[in-house]
C-alpha cells in the first residue's frame, strides 16, 4: 500500500472541485502515481498543464505537495534523450 494515499485524497477533497471530479481523480491511476511520487520522494513526468478548475491536474497536486513534476519536453531535453534517424 501507498502510504501517501491519504494525504493525496485529503487535499483533492480539500479542494473546491465539484464531487464527480474529485471522484474521477481519486478512481484513476493519476492518484497513485502522485501518491506513490509523495511516498518515495520520486518526480512525476506529464504531459499535462496546470490550472483550470473542470478537472483535478496532476501538476497542480504535486506543487501542493512539493513534488518535482516535469513536462516530457523538460525531462528529455535534461536527460539528453537523442532520436537518430537512418543508419
Amino acid at each position: 500500500m501507498v502510504s501517501g494515499l491519504g494525504e493525496v485524497a485529503a487535499w483533492v477533497h480539500a479542494q473546491s472541485y465539484r464531487q464527480s471530479t474529485s471522484e474521477e481523480f481519486l478512481e484513476g491511476a493519476d492518484y497513485y502515481l502522485v501518491a506513490y511520487a509523495l511516498t518515495h520522494g520520486s518526480r512525476v513526468v506529464t504531459h499535462e498543464t496546470p490550472g483550470g478548475r473542470k478537472k483535478v491536474k496532476i501538476p497542480d497536486v504535486c506543487k501542493a505537495f512539493h513534488i518535482p513534476c516535469l513536462d516530457t519536453f523538460t525531462m528529455l531535453r535534461r536527460e539528453g534523450a537523442l532520436f537518430v534517424l537512418g543508419s
